[in-house]
């Protein structure tokens, strides 16, 4: 099994980007704060703030929430949970594909961006009200739950474009190597290499799209 170490820097900044934006967009879509109204209380003395998410919604603070009906978002909260299920698959994937001989990179490519797309629709759509909304009373706006959600959407597909794009930049590291006289390396068209130590051949890393055994 390649050690994390042996993994080119690419393939590694997407894995950990991966599992970044699965956490930042739990947090988001498991908050009640992806809508923030602010509405006058009665006498006109200061206001009331009403915090708006996907599940619950929320008085003043955090501490005074209650749970939206089951009609309530139910188009955006299909597509978040959606995106959600798609995340979780990709983090399942790069999780075997880390500790066992048996790779996924395909699979994590895809449901990585798929978490990702589906997500941002979701996100544009409850935006979308959220904008129109804004123009009847402009004491509203998005809020921190949304940002963390978006965010974690926009990490999922960059973070799957460099897993994607590892085997083509570590095969230009890989040919700079061997013009400076170091450890031979086997490229071959297919986007994959191996790396030879002590007399043995050891399989370094594995295309998106091929698994091989040198």
């Amino acid at each position: 099994m390649v050690r994390w170490s042996e993994y080119p820097i690419f393939y590694k900044l997407g894995i950990i980007g991966l599992f970044t934006s699965f956490v930042i967009f739990l947090i988001g879509c498991g908050t009640p704060t992806w809508y923030q109204i602010d509405l006058p209380r009665f006498g006109g003395n200061g206001f009331s703030v009403l915090l708006y998410g996907l599940w619950q919604y929320c008085l003043n603070d955090l501490s005074h929430c209650q749970y939206l009906g089951f009609e309530e978002n139910v188009v955006v909260r299909g597509v978040e949970v959606t995106a959600c299920v798609a995340h979780l698959v990709c983090i399942v994937s790069m999780v075997v594909s880390l500790t066992r001989h048996t790779t996924y990179h395909r699979l994590i490519i895809t449901s990585g961006v798929l978490a990702g797309v589906i997500g941002l629709i979701g996100e544009i759509v409850f935006a979308t009200w959220g904008l129109t909304y804004q123009k009847v009373t402009t004491t509203s706006h998005l809020s921190w739950s949304f940002a963390l959600t978006l965010s974690g959407s926009c990490l999922s597909v960059i973070s799957s474009i460099a897993v994607a794009s590892a085997p083509v930049l570590s095969r230009d590291h890989t040919r700079s190597k061997k013009e400076m006289g170091e450890p031979e390396y086997f490229d071959h068209p297919e986007s994959y290499y191996c790396y030879v130590t002590n007399q043995r051949r050891e399989l370094f890393f594995t295309s998106v799209w091929h698994q091989t055994n040198c």
